[in-house]
């Protein structure tokens, strides 16, 4: 889940928007996923799968995502596709597919069951 949620946010915004059911609020969804999978990181660390350097990273697109959310202006797709917090987000999640030695691959959201 956790590597799927990255891959989402480091894709560029057409891949976020095709791999996104059209009847969501696509960036807040990708935000939310994001969180979700965040979630997750006290048991993988615990287990000792995620290195400190990717935590370090994924804690900054946390706070990069929480302080977004404080401005409801940066949740729209014209917004997604140009803003600075955007590309900061794709930039920071690319660094920590890295840190992973996982590769960027197109998103897999099977695992989301979208109502």
């Amino acid at each position: 889940m956790l590597l799927q949620a990255l891959r989402l946010v480091a894709s560029s915004s057409n891949v976020q928007i095709s791999v996104m059911p059209n009847f969501v609020n696509i960036p807040e969804e990708i935000a939310l996923i994001y969180n979700d999978a965040y979630l997750t990181l006290t048991q993988l660390q615990n287990q000792n799968l995620i290195p400190k350097e990717a935590l370090e990273i994924l804690k900054k697109i946390d706070e990069l995502f929480e302080k977004m959310s404080k401005d409801p202006s940066l949740w729209t797709l014209d917004i997604l596709e140009n803003d600075k917090n955007w590309r900061l987000s794709r930039d920071l999640d690319k660094s920590v597919l890295k840190s992973l030695h996982e590769r960027y691959d197109k998103p897999n959201l099977d695992f989301i069951h979208w109502v």
